[in-house]
């Protein structure tokens, strides 16, 4: 028990990015009429496969942090993937709450792709 706190204070900020994109994810994957337009591309975008997406990586993520080996090598492809899907997402909402004027949690979600990016600028590159 001690190990897994001393890993979760080495590593907070993967824990929580990888707790709060599982969290979206399974969010995704029980809201299955999220997203409301282009009307083309909608039901793609509501897939579970997306919030699946989301829910694998935030995963990950957090069994990299817990690891004993932990490979820089992962870490930042796990953080650019990360990045990738949270800039999506917030770019998608972003269009829904100009377009539509739909409430979404673009600007949090812009917040945190901003965090996951500076960390993964932080992060060694060894």
């Amino acid at each position: 028990m001690n190990y897994l706190f001393y890993k979760i204070k080495q590593n907070p900020f993967h824990v929580t990015i990888g707790l709060t994109m599982l969290l979206t994810g399974i969010f995704l994957i029980t809201h299955d009429r999220y997203f409301k337009w282009p009307p083309m591309v909608v039901g793609f975008f509501n897939d579970d496969i997306i919030g699946g997406l989301f829910s694998l990586v935030g995963t990950a993520m957090i069994v990299w942090a817990l690891w004993k080996r932990q490979s820089t090598t992962i870490d930042h492809i796990i953080l650019i993937v990360a990045s990738m899907l949270m800039m999506l997402l917030t770019a998608y909402q972003f269009l829904h709450w100009v377009i539509l004027g739909l409430d979404m949690p673009w600007i949090s979600n812009l917040g945190l792709t901003l965090i996951i990016n500076i960390l993964a600028y932080r992060s060694d590159a060894s």
